[in-house]
């Protein structure tokens, strides 16, 4: 189904980075020079992850970034998709970490990939501008872009769409 709504001249390929965090690379497979990249991070999406229920035709982000001149990445964050059962245990395996800071990890491991190759393919990948990478996120993927923009400065831009809560509760005596 990550094909569901491809657009010509747009090709997927599997990957696998980080602890074994699996993915799809998207791109045009004419681009003739090193591509600009982008890690796609969705929102709430438990049960399809990346490749969310949410899309319509022609709309699919990674595909359209894909079509745009960019070396898209998406994968499932931990606790959604292919990585449900991984949220529920989590505290279990990890009592001192979060799933937050997990989700951060693994954006940070995705910029391994693209920048130095630290992973695994199905085929050969195109080539990827290691000054131009970025993370385009909506709701959940919007907030774990900017902490994982703001802790790695390998990341050169950030698109948050609706990701950003106030830290603190919106109450009368302290409105946000």
């Amino acid at each position: 189904s990550h094909d569901r709504w491809a657009l010509p001249g747009v090709q997927r390929i599997p990957v696998s980075f980080g602890e074994n965090v699996r993915g799809n690379v998207y791109f045009d497979p004419a681009a003739k020079t090193p591509l600009p990249a982008v890690i796609w991070l969705h929102p709430y999406s438990y049960s399809s992850g990346y490749n969310g229920g949410y899309d319509v035709q022609d709309t699919t982000v990674y595909h359209r970034l894909a079509k745009e001149g960019y070396a898209v990445m998406a994968f499932d964050q931990c606790r959604f998709g292919l990585r449900l059962l991984e949220g529920r245990d989590f505290y279990g395996r990890y009592p001192a970490r979060s799933r937050l800071g997990r989700m951060v990890h693994d954006v940070q491991r995705a910029v391994d990939f693209l920048s130095d190759g630290r992973g695994a393919s199905q085929s050969e990948l195109p080539k990827v501008r290691g000054d131009q990478i970025y993370v385009v996120g909506y709701s959940l993927g919007g907030a774990v872009g900017l902490y994982a923009a703001a802790l790695d400065g390998r990341i050169t831009g950030v698109a948050c769409f609706a990701g950003f809560t106030p830290l603190r509760t919106d109450t009368d005596q302290r409105p946000t």
